[in-house]
């Protein structure tokens, strides 16, 4: 989203002349749509320069290059809806008379530090990054409502350790039978992504004693039972993040452009459960956790979870990936229902 020419708007600030100008031949001859026209032919530099000449060059500079923002802003909205912009995509007329800048009016949703403020009912956000072109989309645990997550006794919020993402920290289950939590990707471009979870651990016990349910509306993607496995509770055992303090990823699985389905697959007996039922809309990810059991848990640091995209020629060496996770941790992937359920 940045350009060499971004650079030289950071360290300017250009406005349109206001007095009338004196005729010149491009005011005459050419008027502004071919001049303008012309401008297109020209580095940043050169139009810049070339701007200095006179006032109807400079006017007309200024309306060509906020014109060509104002369309990259629209096409990123669209493509991002979760890109937040300071003036209204859809109003040409809110364009200002400044020369405008991608950087200064391109904004997440909130900033990190607004993040780390949630600690409110469910709002149903996600943030996007871009990061080495790639684009990843977030959740965290912190914007979503679940059972006894008001209840100090039960869950609490954990400021040792921040190596969630944003450096947020990490809601702590100190016990509690009845758990069903959910995570929920929205307005998620269709693709192929990669699933990652920031947990942690810091009891062996808790080993096996969730579902994990990772489906597109009520169309079911993986059930996976008796999760996590003993392996993951060793990798990323709280503890580690005392020596580095960095973000540990689990990665769960690849979500194939063909999961953007559409159409009930339910597991009988999971969403019915409890009367904590939310309505699951047909167009966004979901990442469950339910109990497996009715014996007491504890000992878990619910984070959030990452949609990484894969780009095109990856989705081969990532379901390659996925496999080897499988393997090293022992968990079994269902994608029909089960029978015990």
């Amino acid at each position: 989203m940045e350009s060499k020419s971004d650079d030289i708007l950071i360290k300017t600030n250009i406005k349109k002349i206001k007095r009338q100008y004196k005729d010149n031949i491009f005011s005459i001859r050419m008027k502004s749509n071919l001049t303008k026209y012309m401008l297109n032919f020209l580095d940043f530099k050169s139009k810049l320069n070339f701007a200095k000449t006179c006032i109807f060059i400079s006017n007309n500079f200024i309306e060509n290059e906020n014109s060509k923002t104002f369309d990259k802003m629209k096409q990123l909205v669209e493509k991002y809806p979760l890109i937040e912009t300071n003036f209204d995509v859809n109003n040409f007329a809110s364009i200002s008379d400044n020369l405008l800048k991608i950087k200064d009016l391109i904004k997440f949703k909130d900033s990190e530090e607004d993040i780390a403020k949630y600690e409110s009912p469910e709002m149903r956000r996600n943030y996007l990054k871009i990061e080495n072109k790639r684009n990843s989309f977030i959740t965290l645990g912190n914007c979503f409502n679940w059972p006894w997550k008001d209840n100090p006794h039960y869950w609490t919020i954990n400021k040792k350790y921040n190596s969630n993402y944003f450096n947020y920290h990490y809601w702590y289950l100190y016990g509690v039978c009845w758990i069903h939590s959910y995570l929920i990707f929205r307005n998620i471009p269709k693709g192929n992504y990669k699933l990652f979870l920031n947990m942690r651990y810091d009891n062996e016990k808790f080993k096996g004693q969730l579902k994990l349910i990772i489906s597109y509306g009520k169309h079911i993607i993986y059930f996976i039972d008796n999760w996590p496995s003993l392996y993951q509770i060793n990798e990323f055992n709280i503890s580690k993040d005392e020596q580095d303090n960095k973000i540990k990823e689990d990665f769960i699985c690849v979500i194939k452009e063909e999961d953007f389905i559409k159409e009930e697959n339910e597991y009988p007996g999971v969403e019915d459960e409890g009367n904590d039922r939310y309505i699951k809309k047909d167009d966004e990810f979901y990442v469950e956790f339910w109990h497996n059991g009715g014996q007491t848990k504890k000992g878990w640091y619910y984070g959030g979870a990452r949609l990484e995209e894969i780009k095109t020629g990856e989705l081969d060496e990532a379901i390659k990936a996925e496999n080897e996770r499988r393997k090293l941790t022992g968990l079994n992937y269902e994608t029909s229902p089960p029978n015990n359920i």
